[in-house]
């Protein structure tokens, strides 16, 4: 069974299949167009609520691509070198499956940084092309028929490298593929053909419907945070210079302007999507091909008063995922169940019919090979499992006062709860008893998290039963019988 495993960079759940939760992800935009992805998910299950477990493509894809968690990983930006922390003995997802006969594929953003992709290339990869950094001046824009004829965009070309491995795999490869394609859009800068910015009209662009600051917010508050990454662009210098905790919806044509470009690039990546699908199908290798779609996290597009990525707000960590295993997957299936980025590498290696990775022990320092997640694939077979999990974790960082501090957060099924910590290296060494900061909220009521009840006295309780689970981490949450099996 070859593999195809698909990953947005800064991808919302901003398609039409996911459109039906609009009451529960406030942020969505019903107007989106994503035909090949609706088509997808209407072939196979889509998860209702996935999560990464950071909202940062570094942290999140080390993660992922290890099966381990950040307080694991020990990667919290894009320095880090994930062999040089966990060690050379380190089996990746890719390696895995190379190891196991399967000829890999890296093509477009694989790690984060990418300088790391190169030096895993003999390790996890059989062939390698890392998409690398585009170097513009503006936040947007759109690129005419002429400017792509002359110089493709980075994902057109990652496009015809996938599409020449799979006509590869269809003419003269026996041996069957892991392919994974790191698609950049709808990353910044927001640049995509011109066809698609005709699809979402200016004048029916929106502003965020939530550009403030959550209320009972203290001034100091570490959710609310100043994100760089949309004021590097010299566009934007006039607006992060009136950009700021007192001011934080930016002017409504800037940030329409943005939105606009941010979906021009989402309905483009779907285009590619839809045209990766066609090849598969025609090429006979469909049916024979896990296929995996989703993204390494969210971003704010002026949410809660924030533009751009790394906050604990669920606009930044809820990410969508597709996935269809040919012979296993009811056409047009949901899950409400919670399902986390960490989770992907077991169930890939469990849908592949490999070998089971292990579950990784409470120190897995110096272990080539385990996991911190669990497959998922009971719940493309079995529906409803009689025991899975409920509540998930992430994490996310702060810097206040020259201190560094980490957000450690746990999803239930009704909350939100995330506690602000002193950094440290890895998992927390001793909770303080009380915490730099907290942040509570009721998702059944306010799904988009506007109103923090961390000093609501009517919640002590449910804040005290949160914290409990928080500190217990990961493993107290695993599905029952996880850990009797390991």
């Amino acid at each position: 069974m070859n593999v195809l495993f698909m990953m947005m960079d800064g991808f919302r759940t901003e398609i039409g299949a996911y459109m039906h939760l609009i009451q529960e992800q406030p942020w969505l935009n019903i107007k989106v167009k994503t035909p090949n992805l609706d088509k997808l998910a209407k072939e196979g299950m889509l998860f209702e609520r996935a999560f990464a477990n950071f909202g940062r493509c570094s942290a999140s894809r080390s993660s992922m691509f290890v099966g381990r968690r950040p307080d694991s990983v020990k990667i919290y930006d894009e320095i880090s070198w994930i062999r040089d922390i966990l060690g050379e003995n380190l089996i990746t997802l890719p390696q895995y499956f190379k190891e196991n006969g399967y000829r890999s594929y890296g093509f477009g953003k694989t790690y984060c940084p990418v300088t790391g992709g190169d030096r895993d290339k003999l390790k996890s990869w059989d062939v390698l092309w890392t998409i690398g950094k585009e170097r513009r001046r503006v936040s947007w824009g759109v690129y005419t028929k002429h400017q792509s004829q002359d110089s493709p965009l980075k994902d057109d070309i990652l496009l015809d490298k996938v599409m020449n491995t799979i006509e590869d795999h269809r003419r003269n490869i026996t041996n069957p593929f892991f392919l994974f394609a790191g698609f950049k859009k709808p990353h910044l800068p927001f640049i995509a053909p011109e066809e698609y910015f005709d699809l979402y009209p200016t004048e029916e662009m929106k502003t965020s419907p939530n550009e403030y600051r959550p209320k009972n917010t203290p001034d100091t508050n570490p959710g609310q945070h100043h994100n760089e990454e949309f004021f590097w662009y010299k566009d934007m210098w006039k607006t992060r210079d009136s950009y700021g905790p007192d001011n934080i919806a930016i002017e409504p044509e800037v940030a329409i302007a943005l939105r606009r470009a941010y979906y021009a690039c989402v309905s483009y990546i779907d285009h590619l999507i839809g045209k990766i699908m066609n090849k598969l199908e025609e090429s006979g290798l469909k049916n024979n091909t896990i296929i995996l779609f989703a993204a390494d996290h969210g971003v704010h597009l002026g949410e809660n008063g924030m533009w751009g990525k790394d906050t604990s707000f669920e606009v930044s960590t809820r990410v969508p995922m597709l996935l269809k295993i040919p012979g296993v997957t009811k056409p047009n299936s949901r899950t409400r169940h919670f399902v986390e980025i960490v989770d992907i590498f077991p169930t890939l290696v469990d849908a592949a019919q490999l070998p089971p990775v292990p579950l990784c022990p409470e120190d897995s320092r110096g272990l080539g090979l385990c996991t911190e997640g669990v497959s998922f694939l009971p719940l493309l077979i079995d529906g409803e499992p009689k025991h899975w999990k409920t509540r998930v974790f992430w994490q996310g960082r702060w810097i206040h006062d020259h201190q560094r501090y980490r957000a450690h957060t746990v999803r239930t099924d009704e909350y939100r709860y995330t506690e602000y910590v002193p950094h440290t290296d890895g998992a927390v060494r001793e909770w303080p008893e009380v915490p730099k900061a907290t942040e509570l909220y009721h998702k059944a009521t306010d799904p988009g998290e506007n109103n923090n009840l961390w000093n609501n006295v009517s919640y002590a309780d449910v804040i005290k039963d949160l914290s409990r689970k928080l500190h217990a981490g990961w493993r107290s949450a695993l599905p029952e019988g996880i850990l009797d099996d390991d």
